[in-house]
């Protein structure tokens, strides 16, 4: 094998790698066309203002987060209920001269005991327990204890708050 040859082989393995990497993004991504960005990032504020209560809105990284929506809970087994919530955030980018907006309305679910899996996952215990049931759960906090874990995205409200982005800035002057 030459080492051209070689070189050339190694750089395919590697962009084999790195095309890996690219992981999408949840949620919805939807091109704007080109735009002045600070006007978009303003009517796309008003835009998730009329659905969410908006937690932050970050001009220089572009991202709108709203407060979490509670929800009315599904029942998981027959004996429990996990509270639910809507979780939604939107990024306003420029990409190759365009405005894109990328929204993401996630369903999550919390959930629990979650330190205690991971403690129980990562001990090692040589054959002999080195920490009782009650030092596994001792001095964890009900934070510590409860997540929250997206089940779905409500692709449905995406377009809906997208729909009503894009009338709005048709509208724009």
């Amino acid at each position: 094998m030459t080492a051209k040859t070689a070189f050339i082989a190694c750089v395919a393995v590697v962009a084999g790698l790195l095309a890996g990497c690219s992981e999408a993004l949840p949620g919805t991504a939807y091109n704007l066309g080109p735009g002045k960005y600070d006007e978009t990032f303003l009517v796309a504020t008003d835009t998730m203002a009329q659905f969410f209560s908006i937690q932050k809105a970050d001009f220089e990284t572009g991202i709108i987060a709203a407060r979490p929506v509670p929800l009315d809970p599904e029942p998981d087994s027959l004996l429990s209920v996990a509270p639910v919530r809507q979780l939604a955030s939107m990024q306003i980018r420029r990409e190759k001269g365009e405005l894109v907006a990328y929204l993401s309305v996630a369903i999550q679910q919390e959930q629990s005991d979650i330190h205690r899996q991971i403690v129980e996952a990562i001990e090692n215990y040589d054959g002999v327990p080195n920490k009782s049931p009650a030092d596994r759960a001792a001095a964890t906090t009900d934070a510590q204890n409860k997540t929250w874990v997206t089940q779905r995205y409500d692709r449905a409200t995406e377009a809906k708050i997208l729909a009503v982005l894009q009338k709005a800035l048709d509208s724009e002057p």
